[in-house]
């Protein structure tokens, strides 16, 4: 398991094939960089820290923003000391209360969320909380970006990379890879300067986006257009304001999620209809 961030002296690890995000979330938490989604692939959420105790689960009546959620949210606390403990969102848990659990032991399975947009994926919500305070939705440990994440890229795109391939169709997006770009640490690339910078979040529908790894300057796309307004800076990167609609093949979408240790960039309400291996081509005007 790798490491991907840490707070308070303890580090967060997830499976090597596993991707999260800080900020692809509508919910404060992940504004103020304290909150950790993390996606499984083989749909298992695994414990991301050395050792602790499961304290407390339960459940809880959550709103119903689409359909297929369960309209009932399991929380699990961990213990990892006397001051700190883990705040587990969005997963079904196979653990009890006084179980001692350790790094890559499993949690649970993901759900649907009542709080999801409909095409969100599922995924676990991770916290590091002060005991005494576990529950609140704001309030958690800010979480430092595991630096490995914040270099660059170490293949730089080359020309056309808004051009991508449609490799998977799902209820919840069309996933698509680029064309002219080797594995990299995140899907879509955006600039910060002259520095290549990984988007991590949902853009515009999120109303921010963090170009990670960048500084207080005009983020733009890779053909130069300006993306959006600077808005802030977190220890991850630049905070900005999305100033432009997404169109695919030149019809306009809801927008695009990219993820960190994820090279594929999912396309949001494309009507458009696709087939695996078609190539598109993304334009923000």
């Amino acid at each position: 398991m790798i490491p991907v961030v840490s707070s308070c002296g303890f580090r967060l690890r997830i499976p090597r094939k596993a991707w999260f995000s800080l900020f692809n979330s509508p919910y404060p938490a992940h504004l103020h960089e304290s909150a950790l989604d993390v996606y499984y692939p083989e749909n298992e959420v695994l414990m991301p820290i050395e050792e602790g105790k499961v304290l407390e689960v339960r459940w809880f009546e959550t709103p119903k923003i689409r359909k297929d959620c369960l309209g009932f949210e399991p929380l699990i606390l961990i213990r990892l000391n006397k001051k700190k403990v883990v705040k587990v969102l969005h997963v079904n848990p196979s653990v009890k209360v006084g179980e001692k659990v350790r790094l890559g032991d499993p949690l649970g399975k993901p759900i649907i969320s009542g709080y999801f947009l409909p095409w969100t994926n599922p995924h676990a919500h991770f916290e590091l909380r002060k005991v005494t305070d576990p529950y609140r939705a704001l309030g958690a440990y800010k979480l430092k970006l595991d630096k490995r994440f914040k270099v660059g890229l170490k293949n730089p795109c080359k020309k056309g990379c808004l051009v991508f391939r449609v490799l998977e169709k799902g209820v919840d997006g069309v996933w698509v890879q680029p064309l002219n770009a080797d594995f990299r640490l995140s899907g879509l690339t955006v600039f910060s300067g002259r520095k290549q910078c990984f988007l991590d979040g949902g853009i515009p529908f999120h109303g921010y986006g963090v170009a990670v790894g960048g500084r207080n300057s005009p983020i733009k796309t890779f053909d130069g257009k300006v993306l959006g307004k600077v808005i802030g800076k977190t220890n991850a990167g630049v905070v900005f304001k999305p100033t432009r609609k997404i169109y695919v093949n030149g019809k306009r979408i809801v927008g695009v999620e990219s993820f960190l240790n994820q090279n594929l960039v999912k396309l949001v309400g494309v009507k458009e209809k696709l087939s695996t291996g078609d190539h598109v081509e993304l334009k923000f005007r």
